[in-house]
């Protein structure tokens, strides 16, 4: 009999152990090559993932995983030995005391399923996760699949109500679940500077990588000011810009393509390192950005198999997880991300035939003009490290976002 093991990473969007400059550009290393494996299956849809949630999730697996299934997973986080894990691991959760990040963690073991001491004390030290024992395996599943669910939407503040269904759950009598793994991360931070409501405007042309242009569809919200820019035309033909909020080390930043240069061929080029260029001034920044809302799911499973070539842990007959239990046949099964994100005049939350006339000729000789008309990458940042990547490049209606002036973050 084959036990499964499910991983859920789940995602809203609005140390004590000194890492290498190395370790960092590592862990930047996967989450970049993780955002490209995951749009290269949906390349014409928009996309938002959290590489961060996604690397602890794979981390807390990879401390249980042994022999060659060890080496992939280790391979795959850019994490050379297993004596760096840890460290690595700390150097993520050190983020997590910031005000602006809640991170919750749960482990739900089959009542009748064995884990190792070892194993579980890694957890709680690391991840300050909490063990809830469910029956994952019987006829009536459903109380189980309730309780994680009303769980998740709490520590989501009920923008992801539903993480699991029983078509999640193996079903047939030859495969157990054995343990879920959930982790929940919500970003919830204001502009250092907001944008002005009044300046927001509705029925602004999309220029979208293929098609027809998409007319008065986009709605545009408008600011100046100096912001951190970087001009990447003569690397990768875009140009970047990151825009603060109130705690500086957090920004969102956003990577947009020159005339005539697809979004595709910019994401192709990028590296961590370009995506850590220095800037070394400020400049004055006319910036129009969309107003948007959005929900993603990704089967990450399918992803790291074909993408990212991770085939043992997958495998009943090869995966080798002895670290985590001395039954035999245990395997990873899913990996179900699903993400929110909010980014409106006050904010992001976290749990993308009229021409363009906006304003052009305020802007002079030394200004910059950044308008996101046209598909963009963008990601939420905390110093180095990415917390949540995406893409847009198709319109998010925004008719069920009310304008925001004044009030509360949505």
């Amino acid at each position: 009999m084959s036990r499964l093991i499910l991983v859920i990473a789940l995602v809203l969007s609005n140390a004590e152990s000194k890492p290498t400059a190395v370790s960092k550009k590592n862990i930047e290393d996967f989450h970049l090559n993780l955002y490209k494996s995951v749009t290269a299956t949906k390349p014409d849809d928009n996309i938002f993932l959290s590489p961060y949630s996604i690397s602890l999730a794979l981390s807390m697996v990879t401390g249980g995983a042994r022999g060659k299934t060890e080496k992939e997973l280790l391979d795959l986080l850019q994490i050379s030995s297993r004596d760096k894990l840890d460290p690595s691991v700390k150097q993520l959760m050190d983020i997590t005391r910031l005000p602006e990040i809640k991170l919750a963690n749960r482990l739900y073991p089959d009542e009748k399923f064995p884990i190792l001491p070892a194993f579980k004390q890694r957890l709680q030290k690391l991840y300050n996760i909490t063990l809830v024992s469910a029956d994952l395996n019987a006829k009536n599943v459903t109380p189980a699949i309730n309780d994680i669910n009303a769980w998740v939407s709490n520590q989501t503040d009920g923008h992801i109500k539903k993480a699991l269904d029983k078509n999640d759950l193996a079903k047939d009598k030859l495969t157990q679940n054995a343990l879920l793994i959930i982790n929940c991360l919500v970003f919830d931070a204001k502009w250092q500077n907001e944008f002005q409501g009044q300046n927001t405007r509705d029925g602004n042309t999309f220029f979208p990588d293929t098609g027809p242009p998409q007319e008065k569809k986009l709605t545009l919200m408008m600011k100046n000011g100096l912001f951190p820019y970087v001009d990447l035309t003569s690397k990768i033909g875009a140009r970047m810009i990151h825009l603060p909020f109130e705690n500086k080390d957090f920004t969102f930043t956003i990577i947009l393509p020159n005339k005539d240069v697809k979004l595709s061929q910019v994401e192709s080029n990028l590296t961590s390192a370009l995506l850590n260029t220095p800037t070394t001034n400020n400049k004055n920044i006319y910036i129009w950005i969309p107003k948007w809302k959005f929900e993603f799911e990704s089967k990450l499973e399918t992803v790291l198999k074909t993408k990212m070539k991770i085939n043992d842990i997958f495998d009943s007959n090869k995966a080798n997880l002895k670290g985590l239990s001395t039954k035999k046949k245990i395997y990873l099964s899913n990996l179900i991300h699903k993400t929110y994100v909010i980014v409106d005049e006050k904010g992001v939350r976290a749990a993308a035939t009229s021409i363009v006339r906006i304003m052009l000729a305020t802007a002079t000789r030394s200004d910059v003009n950044f308008i996101c008309n046209k598909p963009f990458l963008y990601a939420i940042r905390y110093k180095q490290t990415t917390l949540f990547m995406g893409r847009y490049v198709k319109v998010i209606d925004t008719s069920d976002m009310p304008p925001m002036i004044d009030g509360e973050l949505g």
